[in-house]
């Protein structure tokens, strides 16, 4: 027997189920551990893809002001003809 939160004994079966419930919210917890890591690594990346995207667009829009052209810029930056060309007529 076990001595219980309200400082009364425990019966076997009652010890047996609070360690039941404590192993699940281990359980528990690590699963949203992981998936709290997988969200942090997911943003961290989609974040750095969206800072190297915009890097591209500030590179054309310099090459722009420069008067190179829409097909030279494209091959630069890797965007797209249809996307500088939208930049050239903002």
């Amino acid at each position: 027997m076990m001595l219980g939160i309200s400082g009364r004994m425990m019966t076997e079966e009652q010890e047996k189920r609070l360690k039941e419930a404590l192993k699940m919210t281990n359980i528990l917890r690590e699963i949203i551990q992981e998936a709290e890591d997988k969200g942090i690594k997911e943003g961290r990346e989609k974040g750095l893809e969206q800072g190297h995207e915009e890097e591209k667009r500030d590179i054309a829009r310099m090459l722009l002001k420069l008067g190179d052209s829409v097909e030279k810029i494209s091959k630069v930056t890797g965007l797209s003809v249809e996307v500088v060309e939208q930049m050239k007529n903002e």
